[in-house]
């Protein structure tokens, strides 16, 4: 297991928050990032759940965790956050919520 590669994943839910322009406070737990995530961007909830989920496990388990879970997560969430903020500079339009 390679916690700091987890770690570096998890960094990909900071980018979307900041690239959708709703940055958290600095001393936001990591559940809270990811709500905040998935308020914001409902489409990437899957995505951020098993992000959330490989974390958690790398920091509070003797469990491995699954990287390639983590790093497709990590792929989906930058994706989903840069195409949302593509299409709001195109539409001007907020995300819409289900």
């Amino acid at each position: 297991m390679n916690t700091s590669q987890i770690q570096r994943y998890f960094e990909s839910i900071n980018f979307a928050l900041n690239l959708l322009k709703h940055p958290v406070p600095i001393d936001a737990t990591p559940i809270e990032r990811a709500n905040a995530l998935k308020q914001l961007l409902p489409k990437a909830e899957e995505h951020t759940k098993n992000l959330l989920d490989e974390h958690q496990t790398s920091l509070y388990t003797s469990r491995e965790a699954d990287t390639a879970r983590a790093r497709r997560a990590a792929f989906n969430i930058r994706k989903d956050a840069l195409l949302e903020a593509i299409r709001y500079r195109f539409t001007g339009k907020p995300i819409e919520k289900p």
